[in-house]
């Protein structure tokens, strides 16, 4: 990942946002493992760090709650931000967790 925003930065400037579209497409281990997840925060916390820019992980909730994201809940305790969004027709509707 880092090889091509390096790549990328060449032609185009440092990035201000990198996107993690989503955690489970981009996540390797048990998203329930607080281990896990921890290796993944430390991952993107070297991007942040590197690149000094924002990084924003795109997580969907779990299907028994829709109130939390699912997997380990050391991906909140690590977040400085958590927002979540739901479809409510005709619109789209925010809910500032934090």
């Amino acid at each position: 990942v880092m090889e091509a925003i390096d790549d990328f930065a060449e032609d185009h400037g440092e990035p201000v946002l990198i996107a993690i579209d989503t955690l489970h497409r981009n996540f390797v281990g048990d998203e329930n493992s607080a281990q896990d997840m921890g290796t993944f925060i430390q991952n993107m916390d070297q991007l942040r760090t590197r690149y000094r820019c924002a990084v924003i992980t795109v997580h969907h909730t779990g299907h028994s709650s829709q109130h939390r994201a699912r997997g380990s809940s050391a991906i909140l305790a690590a977040a400085d931000t958590e927002c979540r969004f739901a479809r409510t027709l005709p619109h789209l509707s925010r809910y500032p967790k934090r």
